[in-house]
């Protein structure tokens, strides 16, 4: 029996170490250094919202390998408590196989498949546990790169809203100057047309002053013309009365009857021109 028990152990042991060697060990790359590997410095803000999203899909897939490797270990703790939940039969299938190793070949082979799968379940269960941490662990990661490509994409977003507000508080400023601009413009071509209007309105009263002081002026003329005539007849009056003095007594007597008739006349001469002149001065009060 004691034989038999060491070499069950030793049976357990080196199959233990053969699945251990048999069992290939895979190395996933963690989601940090994928997510490392396809970021890179310089990146726009549509190239990091991709990463973004990929980084998202990423970290989906991630929590769906952690949810089947949860499921898995369950499924392998619930196997491996049913198949240590009774004890006595383990150790009376163990009783059977030490007491058949001696002649039963078939028994041996069956023990040391149990053996075996007890084994492969423990170190499958003990895989599938190293693998759930560092999911875990890449799960962390992924998160932290997804904090800080939230932050990068936030600062963008912030920077590119303050140059859109620059822009468009230049863009306001530049409407406003071409308004002035405009309004300026329209301003001035008012106050050409009115120039024009004004010198044309101020050559007609140019030539309009000019045609009245030429008016004036021949009014004026006249008037001196009209003088020089009087003072031509009182002249030539005055000649007559001096010939005609030398006369007679008698001649003058006549005489002066004949002076007081052109007096009479040089008085009515004078009511006419004054009463020519009057007209002339009213035109000239009313200019």
């Amino acid at each position: 029996a004691a034989m038999a028990k060491r070499a069950s152990t030793a049976d357990a042991t080196e199959v233990e170490k053969k699945v251990k060697k048999e069992e290939p060990k895979v190395e996933t790359p963690s989601a940090k250094d994928a997510l490392r590997a396809t970021l890179g410095e310089g990146l726009t803000k549509e190239e990091i919202l991709d990463k973004l999203v990929e980084a998202t899909i990423e970290l989906d897939t991630i929590k769906g390998k952690l949810k089947k490797a949860h499921h898995d270990e369950r499924i392998a703790r619930i196997r491996y408590t049913l198949k240590d939940k009774d004890h006595r039969l383990i150790a009376q299938d163990r009783c059977n196989a030490r007491w058949k190793l001696l002649g039963d070949a078939p028994a041996i082979v069956g023990q040391r498949r149990g053996l075996q799968m007890e084994a492969f379940v423990h170190d499958t269960l003990m895989s599938q546990r190293d693998e759930i941490y560092g999911l875990r662990k890449d799960l962390d990661s992924a998160k932290s790169e997804l904090h800080t490509l939230r932050g990068k994409a936030t600062e963008e977003n912030s920077k590119e809203w303050e140059r859109t507000k620059k822009l468009k508080e230049e863009n306001d400023k530049l409407r406003g100057d071409a308004k002035k601009k405009a309004d300026m413009e329209k301003q001035l071509a008012l106050s050409q047309k009115a120039n024009a209007i004004f010198k044309a309105k101020f050559k007609e009263m140019d030539k309009e002053m000019a045609e009245r002081n030429s008016r004036i002026r021949q009014l004026e003329e006249a008037p001196r013309a009209e003088d020089e005539e009087e003072e031509e007849l009182v002249e030539q009056v005055e000649g007559e009365g001096e010939k005609e003095g030398d006369a007679s007594a008698e001649k003058m007597e006549e005489g002066g009857e004949a002076d007081e008739e052109p007096e009479e006349l040089m008085l009515d001469d004078g009511h006419e021109e004054e009463e020519e002149a009057a007209p002339e001065e009213e035109k000239k009060a009313e200019e």
